[in-house]
């Protein structure tokens, strides 16, 4: 019987935990339907911390992104090389992500992707603006005038940036549906 490597994953850390991505309905739905696996799940979400966004050029043309070979992906997520080149296929075919690979003689082949995923999201994204922007404004009748952004900030924020975002969501919140900003803090938190 042959014994089962067991790789760890590498810690994450610096530029690689700043920004974030956007993920549209659409591809957590193929991702769902689809039952990826946890490894096709892993190199999914690890691409788009490397690879956030779809870039065109001005003829339209994708603007595809280096990445790293298949066995430095698998060294930095615990997988097995060979897993790695299967998962990217089923990425490529239910169209999260394509890649291409210049030099494949070469010593040390090009590779690179494009997030057809972050392409999706964006997508989505301009749609629903432009649904927003067609949609007749609602009217709000019997409403309290809610203080400014700056001194609810001030007041529950303090200086804290986090706590800052935090707070002016909730108090867009507190104003359409009429619930004390205090009481939102202790469920939310």
């Amino acid at each position: 019987m042959s014994k089962r490597n067991i790789r760890k994953p590498q810690e994450f850390g610096g530029k690689e935990l700043e920004g974030f991505f956007m993920v549209s309905m659409q591809d957590s739905a193929t991702i769902i339907f689809n039952k990826l696996t946890g490894s096709q799940i892993r190199l999914w979400l690890y691409l788009n911390m490397i690879n956030p966004f779809a870039d065109y050029t001005k003829d339209g043309e994708k603007i595809f992104r280096s990445i790293p070979s298949p066995q430095e992906i698998a060294i930095k997520l615990g997988l097995n090389p060979e897993t790695v080149t299967k998962d990217m296929r089923k990425l490529k075919r239910l169209g999260l992500f394509d890649f291409r690979v210049y030099g494949l003689n070469s010593i040390k082949p090009l590779r690179q992707s494009f997030n057809n995923s972050a392409n999706h999201a964006k997508q989505e994204s301009n749609r629903l603006k432009r649904k927003k922007a067609e949609s007749p404004k609602e009217e709000i009748h019997n409403t309290r005038k809610a203080e400014s952004p700056k001194e609810e900030i001030h007041n529950t924020g303090g200086e804290n940036p986090e706590t800052q975002s935090f707070t002016l969501i909730l108090s867009g919140f507190r104003r359409k549906s009429g619930l004390t900003l205090s009481f939102l803090a202790i469920v939310l938190k």
